[in-house]
């Protein structure tokens, strides 16, 4: 409740007006957006001039670097050596190493392959040795010689060149980018970045070529090693045989077992039996090495379908075919189609029975491997027991024919197996020679000299540069905006501090006057819009809601500047002019400004009144130009200035009402001087003059709120020294005030 009745004591006070309080600013409209902006697009087209001047400055300082690029399409290749397993193999065509490969081509091995080739460490480019210092690296690398300077001495030729090479191979890899194109393609980019373009494209095209050519040895030295182990092989296998065929020889000489015309029938059925014997010994090995092979090659991750009798199969491989057809037809659809697409499902199903059938023939073949044994098997060991019957018949005589056969047996299968790895060492010995081996990534494109600069990129940044100043600019301008705490507008003044404005007083700005002051201009133009707008001034305090209608007027101000002395002058030659009877007392004491504002002398004033040295109407005098009567400050003394208090105030006042109609009194700036206070709690009414655009807010606020402690009744506020042309681009209803169309209402 206390509260409630101070709000309204201090309504009473400030007669009847809202008390002032900060508040924030409404939303803008979008009309007050474009307005700032237009009022402030000097500050935004400087700051996108400056800006975009400042980056094609830029522009023309950096040097322009050139990227070229060579496509690389990475593919699974190997070869096959002889019915071994697969030796120089392609790569895995799984995602890990298509992406390990990337970083192959990134790896420092083959970036220091490149570098050495092209003999980078002498382009300067690359090599930051054979760059010229400048001064000033080169007096802080003398400064700071004695740091490194026993590295130096112990440095030879070899290692400062291995140390270029390495910073060469280093800068290679800051202008090297290898990237992968798409998401499922299996090609890749190489790019490098250079000054000279046509060493990019040179430097580009060398790294995917010395790529290839590595994956080219690696896959020879593969097959040369698996070469090598053949040969070994064969020397042993050789030797195996020389050893069986001498073991055959002996044992025919010491058996004295001899082959013709005295051979028995018994021996000769015997002999044709171990023929036999062995041809089925050999078929039944055949057969189940073969079986042996194609159930390792089951078991491996190549499975059964590399096998040679199932390559070799007709149906097999009209059933591949089929299989392709089918797997291309799919990938075509599955670009259109998603999975569950009718076709799909029918496609996949088809692939699927297709798989099985294929399956199902290679089982087939691997059944017929088997039963193959088992026929060979059966035939050996029914050799056997015919053999065996032979034997018995021949007694011990032949138990040395049979040896002999035994030995025999074993020397033909170890010709066999030998004959088998002369075949394939000669097949691998002629692959080499060929030169058979591919490369599991090919260049599917050759980068070409680029004719125009990857960076920079002038017409981007530029662009760039335009579009970022003029945001810039928007940004500064509204930054501007918020930092700006004057006032400038009855709207501004209203919203922001709940008082009224009285009037817009404008400056004399760019007009050539005879008059030396404004009172004096206002005295010699009564038409002109400066006089009006004093005349606005008095309206608005004859229209206050103050009660009873103000006689004593204090006009003061914020700071020192602001225009109160002007004001005051002003409104009593205007007052004067009009017929009335007015005064105007100068207050203030630390600057003789009635004097100046209306050139007269100051004399003996309202100090030496205060100080006991004058009667009031001794320093009472007229104004030649206008007949207002006017009090000078005087002389001031310190006992002139102690002696003003709210008595001797009240006391001068009511002794110059009882002789004029208005009294004005120049007060001292609120934030200079307390008599300013006193001066307002003891007078009718009370102005605050404020600097347009110029006096902040806050401080407009806290000499408000001086006022009301003091108990002062503001009449309403006075912006004073208005841009009238300036003020015309905010866009406020009053704006438009003594300029455009209405300044040919006033006569200067």
């Amino acid at each position: 409740m206390a509260a409630i009745m101070n709000d309204k004591n201090m309504t009473q006070r400030m007669g009847g007006l809202v008390a002032p309080q900060a508040r924030m600013d409404s939303d803008a409209s979008l009309r007050d957006i474009l307005l700032t902006l237009w009022r402030r697009k000097i500050m935004i087209l400087t700051t996108v001039f400056v800006m975009v001047g400042v980056t094609a400055a830029i522009m023309m300082i950096l040097t322009p670097t050139f990227t070229a690029t060579t496509s690389m399409a990475m593919e699974r290749r190997g070869i096959n050596v002889g019915n071994l397993d697969r030796v120089a193999s392609g790569l895995p065509g799984d995602e890990s190493t298509f992406k390990s490969e990337i970083e192959v081509l990134r790896s420092r091995d083959l970036a220091a392959a490149v570098v050495s080739r092209l003999d980078l460490t002498s382009v300067s480019e690359f090599n930051k040795a054979l760059r010229p210092s400048s001064g000033w690296m080169t007096m802080l690398r003398s400064k700071l010689s004695f740091l490194n300077k026993a590295d130096k001495q112990n440095k030879t030729d070899e290692d400062r060149l291995e140390l270029e090479r390495i910073a060469t191979t280093d800068e290679f890899l800051r202008n090297l980018d290898v990237i992968p194109i798409g998401l499922v393609s299996r090609v890749m980019a190489v790019s490098f970045t250079s000054r000279d373009p046509e060493l990019a494209a040179t430097v580009s095209n060398t790294l995917a070529e010395i790529y290839i050519e590595n994956q080219l040895e690696t896959k020879a030295e593969a097959a040369s090693q698996a070469s090598e182990l053949l040969k070994s092989q064969v020397a042993v296998l050789r030797q195996r045989l020389v050893n069986s065929e001498s073991v055959v020889e002996d044992y025919r000489r010491q058996s004295g077992l001899l082959v013709g015309k005295d051979v028995t029938l018994t021996a000769q059925q015997t002999a044709e039996v171990n023929s036999l014997l062995v041809l089925a010994e050999a078929a039944w090995a055949e057969a189940e090495a073969r079986y042996q092979q194609i159930r390792t090659l089951s078991d491996s991750s190549d499975g059964a379908g590399s096998a040679a009798d199932v390559l070799d199969s007709e149906l097999v491989k009209t059933l591949r075919e089929q299989q392709s057809t089918i797997e291309r037809n799919r990938a075509e659809l599955s670009m259109e189609y998603g999975p569950l697409h009718p076709a799909m499902i029918k496609l996949e199903a088809e692939r699927e029975d297709l798989e099985r059938t294929i399956q199902a023939e290679m089982s087939k073949i691997v059944q017929g491997y088997d039963n193959k044994v088992k026929i060979a098997r059966a035939r050996y060991e029914s050799m056997q027991k015919s053999l065996d019957n032979l034997e018995k018949e021949i007694g011990q005589a032949n138990r040395d024919e049979i040896g002999l056969r035994t030995l025999e047996r074993e020397a033909r299968a170890n010709q066999l197996i030998l004959e088998s790895f002369l075949t394939e060492t000669k097949e691998t010995i002629a692959e080499q020679g060929l030169g058979m081996f591919s490369p599991d990534a090919k260049i599917i494109s050759h980068a070409d000299v680029p004719l125009k600069s990857s960076f920079p990129k002038i017409k981007l940044f530029m662009a760039l540069a335009a579009v970022g100043s003029a945001f810039a600019g928007v940004l500064l301008v509204f930054l501007v905006e918020n930092l700006d705490q004057g006032l400038r507008s009855a709207k501004e003044i209203e919203e922001t501090l709940g008082v009224p404005l009285l009037a817009l007083v404008p400056v004399l700005k760019g007009v050539r006057l005879t008059p030396a002051t404004p009172a004096s201009y206002v005295a010699e133009n009564p038409t002109s819009a400066l006089a009006q707008s004093i005349r606005t001034v008095h309206l608005g305090i004859t229209l206050s809601r103050i009660q009873p209608d103000p006689k004593t007027i204090v006009i003061t101000s914020s700071e020192p500047g602001e225009g109160k002395t002007t004001t005051s002058a002003c409104l009593a030659r205007v007052r004067a002019a009009a017929g009335a009877r007015v005064v105007v007392v100068d207050f203030d004491f630390h600057r003789a400004g009635i004097a100046e504002a209306l050139e007269v002398e100051n004399g003996a004033g309202i100090a030496d009144v205060l100080a006991g040295k004058a009667m009031l109407a001794e320093v009472i005098r007229k104004d030649e130009k206008s007949g207002a009567s006017y009090i000078t400050s005087g002389n001031v003394t310190p006992e002139s200035t102690g002696s003003l208090d709210i008595e001797s105030a009240k006391r001068i006042f009511a002794i110059l009402s009882s002789h004029f109609e208005m009294i004005i009194v120049d007060s001292p700036p609120l934030m200079a001087m307390v008599e300013s206070r006193m001066l307002t709690s003891v007078a009718d009414a009370t102005v605050l003059v404020v600097r347009w655009a110029h006096t902040k807010r806050d401080i407009v606020s806290l000499c408000l709120r001086q006022i009301h402690s003091a108990g002062g009744k503001l009449a309403g506020i006075v912006l004073s020294q208005v841009d009238v042309k300036k003020n015309s681009k905010f866009g406020y209803p009053d704006s438009g005030a003594y300029h455009g169309a209405l300044s040919s209402y006033y006569h200067n």
